[in-house]
């Protein structure tokens, strides 16, 4: 009498779970990852912006305070780098969590023109040539929520997340080019109107002067290449969209005076990460069920610590091209002609299954666009396996042609 159908339903579900759990899709898997690359970062909203170069900022008259003033501000490359860690949801899903530190710069150099009232002289205008180059250092962390797409080698992400500022530095210079009536601006402590250096400051420190902390939202692109079992390479670009201005609550109030634009910083990380998979590289192993013909009580696999049965590996491939071929693979036990392991290759084509006690066993291999290949598996009573070839190959369609599989007995 055979097994029940709605016990053999239970085994097959049972076995199903197990499978997918060792041979998870790229996007369904759990990674530890190593995030390293570039970030790109420029102002908006900074028209007449100017920096104080006599730190510390504080809330003195902007009238008083040294600036080097910009008509606009510039962009710069930074890097940034951190480790993340992703776990799976459902249908290619994943929430991620990173900490991560960036370097973040920008720098620009003009010329331009401003009103002049100087102490000697009547009004008129003033042409400077300025130059700066502003650093910041921060660390962080980011939450995101990762979705595959286009058969699951891309994905996108969305997400926020938050910096903390550590130090910032400032380089810049700013000379008079001319002016007109022996008209001096009033902005520069020294130098004259001939075009001599004015002002020249280097790794000059803030303090009061940038908000301590940035929230962003985020969202970006990604894609799986697999290098190996226990490895995944993903390059990603992220747009970083900043909530808040750059500056501090203080200094947004001496910029409110008079009035000026204050900036906000914005940036585009371009990263690669290396993904190691969780849960052991290559896991491939399926834990055995024993079937017993006149019971309909299932038993319980075998648990990981205790992995037990006889463990054959191969590949399926392209017949003519020899490339490998992602496919179903289908294990059956000839003596009762029944299904034992039922699964998927890995997206390279590897397979490894373990069949619970010796017998001769069919390992069947489909796939779309494919006819579907076979090969026999022996495996005898005292544990070796008869047969070398384990490896499947795929004919790919040709007119409609259909393949029998028929096992004589011997």
């Amino acid at each position: 009498m055979g097994v029940p159908f709605v016990s053999r339903l239970v085994i097959y579900l049972a076995i199903a779970q197990s499978v997918a759990l060792a041979q998870m899709r790229l996007d369904d898997r759990n990674y530890l990852s190593l995030d390293l690359g570039t970030t790109f970062s420029w102002h908006n909203q900074a028209q007449g912006f100017y920096f104080p170069y006599v730190y510390a900022f504080d809330t003195r008259q902007p009238s008083v305070a040294q600036k080097l003033k910009f008509v606009d501000l510039g962009t710069g490359l930074g890097y940034r780098g951190g480790v993340s860690l992703d776990l799976g949801l459902l249908d290619g899903a994943a929430v991620r969590f990173t900490a991560r530190y960036a370097y973040h710069t920008t720098s620009n150099r003009e010329q331009a023109t401003y009103d002049c009232n100087g102490n000697l002289g009547t009004y008129g205008m003033t042409t400077l040539e300025s130059y700066y180059h502003a650093r910041w250092h921060y660390i962080g962390g980011d939450v995101f929520l990762r979705k595959s797409f286009a058969a699951q080698k891309y994905y996108g992400l969305v997400g926020i997340g938050y910096s903390h500022l550590l130090s910032d530095e400032l380089d810049g210079e700013q000379s008079i080019v001319s002016s007109t009536n022996n008209c001096e601006y009033l902005w520069l402590p020294s130098g004259t109107k001939s075009g001599n250096s004015s002002v020249s400051v280097e790794n000059q420190t803030s303090d009061n002067f940038y908000a301590n902390g940035q929230y962003y939202a985020k969202i970006g692109i990604g894609a799986f290449f697999q290098l190996s079992d226990a490895f995944v390479l993903s390059p990603e670009i992220i747009l970083n969209i900043p909530f808040d201005r750059v500056l501090s609550t203080t200094a947004e109030e001496a910029y409110a005076r008079i009035p000026a634009a204050t900036p906000k910083l914005w940036s585009t990380d371009i990263m690669v990460s290396l993904r190691y998979v969780l849960g052991g590289p290559g896991e491939k192993y399926v834990m055995p069920v024993e079937l017993k013909s006149t019971a309909s009580k299932f038993v319980a696999p075998t648990p990981p610590s205790e992995k037990r049965g006889f463990a054959i590996t191969g590949k399926v491939r392209n017949s003519i091209s020899n490339s490998p071929v992602p496919a179903d693979i289908i294990v059956t036990r000839l003596d009762s002609a029944a299904p034992v392991i039922e699964g998927k290759t890995s997206v390279i084509g590897l397979y490894t299954i373990s069949v619970p006690t010796p017998g001769t066993y069919s390992v069947t291999a489909s796939a779309r666009d494919y006819l579907f290949g076979s090969t026999l598996i022996v495996v005898n009573p005292n544990g070796t396996i008869a047969s070398a070839k384990h490896d499947i190959a795929l004919s790919p369609e040709d007119g409609g042609k259909i393949r029998l599989l028929i096992f004589f007995d011997v």
